[in-house]
């Protein structure tokens, strides 16, 4: 199995209540491990209340699949379904290369930092 991490911190609600975590990946995530990975995200999603904000912080990951990029699409539409959304902040060159070549980037609201994700939530 390739070595990956996955750091799921509460953060404090954003206005209105609105329920906000950071997920922070760590390594390389692929077929060997996101099976195990996925259902923690699912589980949050599912028990999240509605406009709930999840911020994925890819600083740390430096591979991604085509399974991977599939269970985002699916984690994203989910979220959505709710009134949510997922960030994504620190994309590494080569995440955000591919993300963009494959046209999905755009489904998702991105910050360069996590601190400008913060501000865009918590300034509204």
């Amino acid at each position: 199995m390739t070595p990956f991490t996955l750091l799921i911190q509460k953060l404090p609600d954003g206005p209105n209540s609105q329920p906000v975590s950071l997920l922070t990946f760590d390594g390389e995530l692929d077929a060997s491990n996101v099976e195990e990975t996925s259902p923690r995200i699912y589980k949050l999603i599912e028990e999240g209340n509605k406009h709930m904000v999840l911020i994925f912080g890819f600083e740390g990951l430096r591979y991604m699949n085509s399974r991977t990029i599939g269970y985002m699409t699916d984690w994203n539409s989910r979220i959505k379904a709710k009134g949510g959304y997922i960030a994504l902040v620190n994309l590494p060159p080569n995440i955000q290369d591919l993300l963009s070549s494959i046209g999905i980037l755009n489904l998702f609201t991105v910050f360069d930092t996590l601190e400008n994700a913060k501000k865009q939530i918590y300034d509204k």
